[in-house]
C-alpha cells in the first residue's frame, strides 16, 4: 500500500445494555479512505444499539453529534501528516522490451 496523508480524529462509540453502558474513546491516525470507514462504523453502532440503555438515550445523539463534527472537520480540512518522501530516484516506466 502506498504512503498516503493522514488525519488525526477521535471516534467515539457507546453501547447500552438496559441499566448500564460500553463507552470507547479512540483516537486515531488515519487516511482518507480509512476515516470514512471508521466513521461509518460507529455511526451504524450509535444508531442501532448506542442508545438502548437509561443514560445511553441521551449520551448517544451527543457522541453522535461528536463524531460527525470530528469527521466533517477531518473531511474539510488539510492533512495533519504528509507521507515522507521516497529516497532514491523516481521510478521510470519503460516500454516492455520485444
Amino acid at each position: 500500500m502506498a504512503p498516503a496523508p493522514t488525519w488525526n480524529v477521535t471516534y467515539r462509540k457507546n453501547i447500552g445494555i438496559i441499566a448500564t453502558h460500553i463507552r470507547e474513546t479512540t483516537p486515531m491516525q488515519v487516511c482518507r479512505r480509512c476515516l470514512h470507514k471508521e466513521y461509518w462504523k460507529r455511526f451504524l453502532v450509535l444508531v442501532t444499539i448506542g442508545w438502548t440503555s437509561y443514560y445511553s438515550i441521551v449520551i448517544g445523539p451527543v457522541m453522535l453529534v461528536l463524531n460527525t463534527v470530528q469527521y466533517a472537520r477531518a473531511g474539510l480540512s488539510r492533512p495533519d501528516n504528509l507521507p515522507l518522501p521516497q529516497a532514491g530516484p523516481t521510478p521510470q516506466f519503460l516500454p516492455p522490451i520485444r
